[in-house]
């Protein structure tokens, strides 16, 4: 394949961090051994023979460290230029993907976010372990491994990666299809430009999914926020959209689908204490099996979550024999209204981190004022 220029811009950039620059323009003359260059756009061009792939994969598996992707600032610019050149984000008009998540971060903390103010503030790197691109267009309900997407080169080197679609984050459900595209923001890094998503999307993706090792100074969210003035609106704006409405969205369905599986449930407790009591003692009417379950339940501490064949004691309460007909099946509407009910409190208190979010901007945002000042 013959990479071609990502775009025909002309403007002036603002300036770099020189230590990316330093990184990109070493990476120029190690890469060139591999049948690639740099052109206008700064970008990686050249048709490497399948050798050439070979020795490029080869070059990523060498440089793991402990698993870690991209364990030093050095390997995670070289390996972020690789990855841009061999399947181009931008191809003319068309987006095909963004760096997301904890390496969209590095690259905008790293870099120069194009057209918003970077303020002069520097953080020490933090550890990658893969790339996660977000915005990919892929059919969600098939296989990723089977799906046409990026180039063979890109595949060949990088392999699988951490892809997501157009309609959701790590941590943003529900996005409408074109917004990541319309509002992907260019970052300059060193020379060439890398797309991420919007920052106030970037932050809130990863303030609903943070790191599991931060940096001392603080998680992805908050340094993203330290570097650039975000806007609180549209930061509250999205929130309610791509985080609470969906989630408040997926209680119904949850209770609708937990409430039918407890009521199967209890029919296959019944049956299998009705199978039991036959055959130790033959007989086993209705009212001494509901009786039996009943005791049971009886037992378990409040809140403990005892499950007994997928009965959650969370869930359950007392049954009497009229509830349920001869196949011991649930029969009594207002028991079963009862049960769906103390479901959809559970998930309610299940999702309180989620309606917590304001809350959670608002304080994040007010950390880094304080520190900021």
């Amino acid at each position: 394949m013959k990479f071609e220029s990502q775009n025909n811009r002309t403007e002036r950039l603002p300036e770099p961090s020189a230590e990316v620059r330093t990184n990109i323009e070493g990476a120029y003359h190690f890469f060139n051994n591999f049948g690639l260059s740099p052109r206008e756009d700064r970008l990686l061009h050249g048709e490497p023979t399948q050798t050439q792939l070979d020795d490029l994969a080869a070059w990523r598996e060498e440089h793991f460290e402990g698993g870690i992707e991209m364990a030093t600032p050095e390997i995670f610019d070289q390996k972020t230029l690789l990855a841009v050149s061999l399947w181009r984000q931008r191809e003319g008009e068309n987006i095909n993907y963004l760096l997301g998540k904890g390496a969209g971060v590095e690259v905008t903390l790293r870099g120069r976010a194009i057209g918003r103010k970077k303020k002069d503030i520097t953080f020490p790197y933090r550890t990658h372990s893969d790339f996660e691109l977000y915005g990919v267009e892929y059919n969600q309900e098939g296989d990723i491994g089977d799906i046409d997407i990026g180039t063979n080169e890109f595949w060949k080197v990088f392999g699988g990666q951490e892809y997501y679609p157009t309609t959701r984050t790590k941590g943003l459900f529900n996005l409408p299809p074109n917004l990541l595209h319309e509002t992907a923001q260019p970052v300059q890094f060193g020379d060439i430009e890398v797309l991420v998503p919007e920052l106030e999307l970037l932050f809130l993706d990863k303030l609903t999914k943070p790191e599991s090792t931060p940096r001392a100074e603080g998680n992805d969210a908050e340094l993203l926020a330290m570097t650039y003035d975000l806007n609180p609106e549209k930061l509250h704006q999205y929130a309610e959209e791509y985080i609470i409405k969906p989630a408040l969205e997926q209680v119904d369905q949850d209770v609708e689908s937990i409430t039918s599986n407890q009521v199967t449930a209890i029919t296959n407790n019944l049956v299998a204490k009705r199978n039991r009591l036959l055959a130790e003692e033959g007989v086993a009417d209705k009212t001494t099996v509901v009786s039996e379950l009943n005791a049971d339940f009886a037992l378990a501490p409040q809140g403990l979550g005892m499950k007994m064949i997928g009965l959650h004691s969370n869930y359950f309460t007392s049954l009497t024999p009229d509830m349920v007909n001869e196949e011991l099946v649930v029969i009594d509407q207002a028991y079963i209204d009862a049960l769906s009910e103390r479901i959809k409190t559970s998930v309610q208190e299940q999702i309180e981190a989620c309606s917590s979010i304001h809350a959670r901007i608002d304080n994040a945002l007010a950390k880094v004022q304080s520190v900021n000042n």
